[in-house]
């Protein structure tokens, strides 16, 4: 993983299509989450919480009331959540596999053993 990607904290629970991207306000800087494809908001990272839906096109920070759209907001960074309440709900993507090199099974190193007597 890059470093430059985007946070995520899964699936938006609401819509099920997007992500919800953490993402923190470029005007107060508090640390947020807005799905990718239906603009639901998470003020914390529980998903048992219902998601508010601000204002199109300018969805304001709730936290300050300032707006300009998704271009208000930048992409948090893993430092900027360090010990916050967000640091646990973000997704670790697993990591890729090389596709031409076959994951070894169990006992195939026996068979190879076995292969060579």
């Amino acid at each position: 993983m890059t470093h430059d990607q985007p946070l995520d904290a899964g699936i938006c629970s609401f819509c099920d299509q997007g992500l919800r991207r953490i993402v923190a306000c470029i005007s107060c800087s508090e640390l947020l989450a807005l799905c990718d494809e239906c603009d639901a908001m998470w003020l914390g990272p529980d998903t048992a919480n219902l998601p508010i839906f601000p204002n199109q096109p300018e969805i304001p920070c709730p936290f300050c009331g300032v707006g300009g759209g998704w271009e208000h907001y930048r992409a948090a960074t893993r430092d900027e959540l360090h010990g916050t309440r967000w640091e646990a709900a973000v997704r670790t993507p697993r990591a890729k596999r090389i596709i031409d090199q076959p994951s070894p099974r169990s006992g195939d190193e026996g068979d190879q053993d076995a292969a060579r007597l």
